[in-house]
């Protein structure tokens, strides 16, 4: 019975911090998503506290900017029409252009207050980086040999002839 009750107890403690976890996950917002990330790159950028501040506070407006240079979800009612296909591609591509002004407008700002190695890594932290981002991440080099010889019909294998 002490052994039920002691078991019940060890794991209504361990419940108890699971369930507290999930909580404090959920009361992130955006804005301090965008906070956090701001500092974590200036972390990683090695910044002085006088450019770190200027840093964060031009990455928040480089985000916004961004976020404002997206287009809206459009909303899925049915199947689309040819000409809403073509409005949406075109759309699409106009975004594209926002998203590349805006682009090339921060990297002048960022430059003014960081090196040009520091720039490119803030660059390349905000968006997706392909495929192979996480093994970049990771100092790996993402290189998957079999995978590429399978799509081919071949075998990576080398057999010792007798």
């Amino acid at each position: 019975m002490r052994k039920n009750l002691f078991v019940f107890a060890l794991l209504a403690f361990v419940f108890s911090f699971a369930v507290n976890g999930q909580e404090q996950k959920r009361k992130i917002t955006p804005e301090q998503r965008i906070e956090f990330r701001a500092k974590r790159l200036s972390k990683e950028l090695l910044l002085d506290e006088k450019t770190s501040a200027k840093f964060v506070t031009l990455y928040k407006e480089y985000v916004a900017a961004l976020k404002a240079a997206h287009p809206a979800k459009p909303e899925k009612k049915g199947e689309p029409t040819d000409a809403q296909r073509i409005e949406r591609l075109q759309k699409r591509y106009e975004a594209q252009a926002k998203i590349a002004n805006v682009n090339k407008e921060y990297v002048g700002k960022f430059s003014k207050i960081l090196t040009a190695p520091q720039v490119e890594k803030v660059m390349s932290a905000n968006g997706w980086q392909g495929k192979n981002r996480f093994a970049k991440q990771q100092g790996k080099k993402f290189n998957n040999k079999n995978a590429k010889g399978a799509a081919r019909g071949k075998q990576n294998v080398k057999r010792d002839k007798k």
